[in-house]
């Protein structure tokens, strides 16, 4: 729907509590959401990299670790956080089992849009091969944009299906995190497989805080 026909709709509908999933990934509901539609409104989770920037927000809903009190002043919304973490990790029913000999060459499970230009070049820092796997590193123009800073000591795995991929992530010892978007459903998925994730920057976005926040819970 165009924006105001979704604020319409919203507002004709008395939405008494509206949960924003989208955030900038989806500009048009930002737009629709910025008329305050709804009685109460509240950004959680999708999107949600840096703050909307809108004030139609009744809380901003996060934990401690990634949306900590002091950082207050980079968000319009005020900060909600709940005990714990701002959300839980139900594993598939195809979950392999924990692997009992995993490769000791670190791989990164990701997807491609997370592999900044500084974080390449925080690998080429780290002696040896990385393995990087993710059904959208099948693309040769994402292969030659890692290639032309890792040169050789990277190789891809294209898995067909989630259950592949994790599959592939259990086979490894370490994890890498990304930076400075973090890993985040990933991270939770490493750790029940028992793979170790490496953090090697927090910065003070939300998006930056993702790993940082499940450290504790990591398999040292």
């Amino acid at each position: 729907m165009p924006a105001l026909e979704l604020a319409k709709t919203i507002a004709d509908n008395k939405i008494d509590v509206l949960y924003d999933l989208g955030g900038w990934m989806d500009p048009v509901g930002l737009q629709a959401l910025s008329l305050n539609p709804a009685a109460q409104q509240f950004k959680w989770v999708g999107g949600q990299s840096i703050t909307t920037g809108l004030n139609c927000f009744a809380g901003w809903i996060g934990d401690e670790m990634q949306s900590p009190q002091q950082f207050q002043d980079l968000y319009t919304e005020p900060l909600i956080n709940i005990p714990g973490a701002y959300a839980t990790y139900t594993a598939p029913s195809y979950l392999p089992k924990i692997a009992k000999l995993k490769s000791r060459t670190p791989c990164v499970f990701s997807n491609p849009a997370k592999i900044s230009r500084q974080f390449l070049q925080h690998l080429q820092s780290i002696p040896g091969k990385k393995i990087f796997i993710h059904r959208q590193f099948k693309y040769a123009r994402v292969q030659e944009r890692i290639r032309s800073i890792l040169g050789d000591a990277c190789e891809f795995i294209c898995p067909d299906s989630h259950e592949e991929a994790l599959k592939a992530l259990n086979s490894h010892a370490v994890m890498i995190d990304t930076f400075p978007y973090t890993s985040g459903l990933t991270a939770y998925e490493a750790n029940a497989l028992g793979v170790q994730v490496q953090v090697s920057h927090i910065g003070q976005l939300f998006c930056e805080r993702h790993t940082a926040a499940y450290a504790g819970k990591m398999v040292q």
